[in-house]
Formats: structure tokens, sequence, C-alpha cells
């Protein structure tokens, strides 16, 4: 085996949403708008899967220089296919989106989600083992969106695991201002970034950020981490505040 080893965990959770969900996306894409999209979702799964599990074993180190030249060749091919076949799901996307209306219903909060599930998470191992806690607790907002979807219900009550994107806890009232300005400096491409500092260095003094994020930080990881600690520290509160 090589060293080019793919995560199927994501792969895994894809199939698994497939499976769960397989009659209504069959009814809902096998003919829209006179497309079969559903046949698009399944070539998509079946390349991720062949690419993903295949990966580890193309040779890289046979004696014969033509085999590992062929061998390179079927390494970038593979490679190639998983990026095809993400953008067959960024096409689903899109349709999707003309569906229920460009930036209308939960695209921010699916958008956000596919970020933060993406994010390179390159910090140490104690905020990624707080990283993947956050991350596994959004499979509960996850199903909820599936649902909403499937019910075509576009509203605040019938989401009620939004507060793990849109933290609503009164201990960061005093904060609020700086919140605002790193998320929109997080979310905003014509923000000035030399503005974020100020307000990066107060989210740490309050332990809403590690110590060495700066605006260095890959931006997906800089909203990973935040929304992960918000998200613990509104957790502590409301156990606080039990009876």
């Amino acid at each position: 085996m090589n060293s080019y080893i793919l995560d199927n965990s994501l792969l895994e959770e894809f199939k698994q949403a497939l499976s769960d969900h397989d009659d209504f996306l069959i009814n809902t894409y096998s003919n829209y708008n006179g497309k079969n999209l559903w046949s698009l979702i399944c070539s998509a799964k079946d390349w991720l899967s062949v690419s993903v599990n295949g990966l580890p074993y193309i040779d890289l180190t046979h004696a014969h220089d033509d085999f590992r030249s062929l061998n390179v060749l079927q390494l970038i091919m593979t490679y190639d296919i998983v990026l095809q076949s993400i953008e067959q799901l960024q096409i689903l996307i899109r349709e999707n989106s003309i569906r229920i209306g460009e930036g209308e219903g939960y695209h921010y909060d699916i958008q956000t989600l596919i970020e933060l599930f993406t994010a390179p998470q390159e910090f140490p191992e104690r905020e990624r083992q707080e990283a993947d806690q956050y991350l596994n607790s959004l499979h509960l907002l996850v199903h909820e969106l599936y649902d909403a979807l499937q019910s075509m219900t576009f509203s605040e009550n019938a989401v009620t695991q939004g507060h793990l994107l849109h933290s609503r806890s009164p201990k960061f009232k005093g904060l609020n201002y700086d919140l605002e300005k790193v998320f929109e400096y997080l979310n905003n491409p014509y923000f000035r970034a030399d503005r974020v500092d100020y307000h990066l260095r107060r989210l740490i003094s309050e332990g809403l950020l590690p110590s060495y994020v700066s605006r260095q930080t890959d931006k997906l990881d800089l909203h990973l981490l935040l929304l992960a600690r918000l998200t613990v520290n509104e957790k502590n509160i409301s156990i606080f505040l039990l009876p």
C-alpha cells in the first residue's frame, strides 16, 4: 500500500444518507425537469467509492520504470475522478438552489455545514478533539435540515438545533460586537482583514479562541474553532442553569 490515503468516513456518511433517503431522492431526482439526476448521484457515489478504496493500492514503487509511470498516471486519474464526482454533486446543489431559490431556505446553513466538515483542521490535537465533538453534534442539525427539506418547510421552528451555527447564549452579550466583526471577516471577502486583529485578541482573552489564532489561521479552521468553543460554553451554561 502507498501513503496516498483519503479518509473514507465522509464517503460512508454520504452513502448512508443516500440509503436512508433513497425513496425521496428517487422520486425527486429521477425525473427532475426532464433530467435523471438520480443516476448522476449514483455515479458519483460509485466512482468515489472506487477511487477512495482503490487509491492506497496503486503501486508507486514498482521496479520497472514504465510500470511506475503508468501507476503515477493512474494516481492522477484517480484524484481527477474524485474531483469530477464532487463536481457532479455541486451540479446537484445548483439544481437544488434553482428549485428552492438562490440564497433561500437553508442555503446559508447548508453551505456553512459543508465548509465546517471540509475544514483542514490544521491545529493541535486538543482542539481537534473539541472540533470532532462539535462536528458530531452537527448531525442533529443535518437530520433536521433533511426533514425540513423533504417537507418543504422553511421556518425557524422547523430547526431546533440552529444554535449550533448561531449561538444565542446571554454569556456572550459583552462580546457581541467582537463576534459580529469576526463573523463578518469570515463571511465577507471585502472586509478589511487588518480590522479583525483586535477582535480576535478579545475573543482569545475570553477563552473563545486558542491563543495561537491569528489572521494567518485558515478561515475555515477559525470558523470551526470559534463555533466549537461557543457551543461548548453554551452547553455548560445550560447544564449550570438546570434546576
